[in-house]
């Protein structure tokens, strides 16, 4: 586990958001605006892969190794 669950949080709600405001403010014709919604979430999806590589260097570091002892209650 290497404690970053709110980096992805983040990304859900900004992956969540992005493609349905589009929808939402976006006029005309549908395939338009489904090739526009497309390219924004291949875009976040490429957001995504660099956010698992940081933190897989992270973690590979030693940066984000849980503390054992401090989880464990006696």
């Amino acid at each position: 586990m290497t404690e970053t669950q709110h980096i992805m949080l983040a990304h859900a709600v900004v992956y969540t958001v992005v493609p349905l405001s589009l929808l939402y403010f976006l006029q005309g014709d549908i395939v338009a605006n489904m090739a526009v919604v497309s390219w924004a979430m291949a875009g976040l999806l490429i957001i995504f892969i660099v956010l698992a590589l940081w933190v897989s260097r992270r973690f590979d570091r030693g940066r984000d190794t849980v503390d054992k002892a401090s989880t464990v209650e006696s």
